[in-house]
């Protein structure tokens, strides 16, 4: 549903902590980010697309923030991606 509201190009924040993440490499949740301008100084809502947080996700409309649950409940293993040949 929400696919469609992204941009080809966004920036993808994966959240932890360090003690979560040097011992199992797993995070909190994610931010993404529109690339479209630089990152305001200081940084605000207008670059936020959405976040998925334990039990949240937040979309960023036009009318304001929206919100849905989600089943991450805790924390998740980080996204990796095979190097390219």
């Amino acid at each position: 549903r929400h696919e469609a509201c992204l941009p080809e190009r966004f920036r993808l924040i994966e959240a932890s902590a360090q003690e979560l993440f040097t011992a199992s490499r797993r995070k909190f949740g994610e931010v993404l980010l529109s690339c479209s301008t630089p990152l305001p100084h200081p940084l605000d809502l207008s670059v936020l697309l959405a976040a998925r947080l334990p039990g949240t996700l937040l979309i960023n409309q036009p009318a304001g923030l929206e919100t849905a649950p989600t089943q991450l409940q805790g924390h998740t293993f980080i996204f990796s991606a095979k190097p390219s040949s």
